[in-house]
Order: C-alpha cells, then sequence, then structure tokens
C-alpha cells in the first residue's frame, strides 16, 4: 500500500477519535517530512517497503541537517557522511 495514502488514513482516523488540533497538526507535519524524505532520499514508495534501515537513515538525515544548520558544512558531504554509515 503507497505510504501516502496510509499517512491521510492515519490522520482521518486521529480527527475521527478526536485528537486536539495541534496534535493532527503537529502529526500531519511530521509524517509530510518523512513522507519528503522517503520520496527524495530512498526508494521506498510502499508501507511493506519501510524497514528499519529507512527509519535509521531518516534519524541520520535529520541529525546530519541539524548539524549543518549549525555549522553549514557542505551539504555533498552529509549526504555522503549519511551513506556511508549505513554501509557500515
Amino acid at each position: 500500500m503507497k505510504i501516502g495514502l496510509v499517512a491521510r488514513e492515519y490522520l482521518t482516523e486521529i480527527e475521527v477519535r478526536k485528537y486536539t488540533p495541534k496534535t493532527i497538526r503537529s502529526y500531519r507535519n511530521n509524517l509530510n517530512l518523512f513522507l519528503r524524505f522517503c520520496e527524495q532520499e530512498t526508494e521506498v514508495r510502499e508501507v511493506e517497503d519501510i524497514s528499519l534501515g529507512t527509519v535509521k537513515l531518516l534519524f541520520l538525515f535529520a541529525f546530519f541537517h541539524f548539524i549543518s544548520f549549525f555549522l553549514q558544512p557542505d551539504p555533498f558531504s552529509i549526504r555522503n557522511a549519511i551513506y556511508h554509515q549505513l554501509e557500515r
């Protein structure tokens, strides 16, 4: 099943369960970041393709982006560092 469809279904479910608007907005923002990450940085398009490696890559990617915000190194070296860590 496509991850975008599952994300929309989940957001509908939490609206029905009366989660607060702030919680729904936060979940939507985080899901959108994850979907964009999967689309731009991985081959993941289906829920069945999500693995522990996908989640680890997301955390590494977020960490290196956080670091680059403060240190502003070459963005290509950040991407290479992430993929180098995954090869270990």
